[in-house]
């Protein structure tokens, strides 16, 4: 995935992300997710910007005994809940201080147009009730990159927001991701 070269105006990363969700997404799976990991592209059409895609994977999931309301009444037994969240989407970041080439780290914030496929889904006894939908949505960044020999380390904070999509209300969640990048 990571190309190599030292003086092009173009990367690629992959981060591990962890998640924590928020809104919709927390009263559906309560609990954080370790399981996420991204793949980046990103190329500069100016010295500040670059524009490029995002790939990622992100998976919620929770058991335990929970009360549920059904039509007509509750239910209440041990459950499985699991949320598959997959953003496919492009970005456009900006770069105060473009420091490519240099020994210095380079901050950056980005905004993020997404497409999101998202599966929800209650295991309750025999039975699994699962929604399925795409959504679309966006997604602020923060992050920064420090160069090592030959690779840069990358850290950032990203705010998922999905729009609410058929049955589905809006879902959020916050990523943290750790990677790395080559700029080539």
């Amino acid at each position: 995935v990571l190309a190599t070269g030292a003086y092009a105006d173009s990367f690629m990363a992959i981060t591990y992300d962890v998640s924590a969700p928020l809104g919709n997404t927390r009263d559906f799976v309560g609990t954080a997710s370790w399981r996420g990991l991204s793949v980046e592209g990103r190329s500069f059409f100016k010295p500040n910007w670059s524009a490029g895609f995002n790939f990622g994977w992100t998976t919620f999931s929770e058991s335990g005994t929970r009360l549920s309301e059904i039509e007509n009444g509750q239910v209440s037994g041990n459950q499985f809940r699991l949320v598959y969240a997959v953003p496919v989407l492009a970005t456009l970041h900006y770069y105060p201080n473009p420091n490519k080439y240099s020994d210095k780290e380079m901050h950056y914030v980005g905004i993020v147009a997404r497409a999101y496929e998202r599966e929800n889904e209650l295991q309750r006894g025999f039975y699994a009730f699962t929604e399925n939908n795409w959504h679309f949505g966006f997604c602020p960044e923060y992050g920064f990159m420090v160069p090592a020999e030959t690779v840069f380390f990358m850290f950032n904070i990203k705010y998922n927001y999905a729009f609410s999509s058929g049955e589905v209300d809006a879902q959020s969640y916050f990523t943290l991701r750790v990677g790395v990048s080559d700029i080539c």
